[in-house]
């Protein structure tokens, strides 16, 4: 039996549902038992997340189903977003996703990443990726890595 203690989920719009695939499959092979850190970044960042609030395989193929990013908002908020920030999608639309997530687990929007760690069921670390352009004169990039574990 393969024993996996770390996952990593890179972003790829659409393609991130992959994962919950890969995850099942994981899962059926008992692969899945020794989880101690998962990493995400962008889409993946979710599906990360996702592993940290206790969710299975299933339950996350749902999840990343339901993100609809263009959606909800208009070609010109696209537009806007992509020129100026980089991405197509409301930071909006992501925070009110995420939170809802948050809530159906009995979860305050507004926990931090730290009380989630110590009240997770899970105890799994979790490290997210943001990725932010900034569009000036040059393309500078900014990488944020935001840490969940216990001290």
């Amino acid at each position: 039996m393969l024993e996996i203690n770390n996952l990593a989920f890179a972003g790829g719009g659409v393609k991130v549902i992959a994962y919950a695939w890969a995850l099942k499959v994981l899962k059926d092979k008992d692969c899945l038992k020794n989880i101690q850190k998962v990493v995400g970044a962008s889409g993946g960042a979710i599906a990360a997340f996702s592993i940290v609030l206790g969710y299975q395989s299933e339950k996350i193929e749902d999840i990343l189903k339901k993100i609809k990013f263009l959606d909800r908002t208009s070609k010109w908020d696209q537009v806007y977003n992509l020129v100026f920030y980089g991405w197509l999608n409301s930071e909006k639309y992501l925070e009110e996703f995420l939170g809802q997530l948050l809530k159906d687990n009995g979860f305050d929007p507004d926990i931090t990443f730290k009380q989630l760690h110590d009240s997770q069921k899970t105890n799994i670390d979790l490290y997210v990726v943001i990725l932010i352009s900034v569009l000036n004169f040059q393309k500078l990039y900014l990488i944020k890595m935001l840490l969940m574990r216990k001290s």
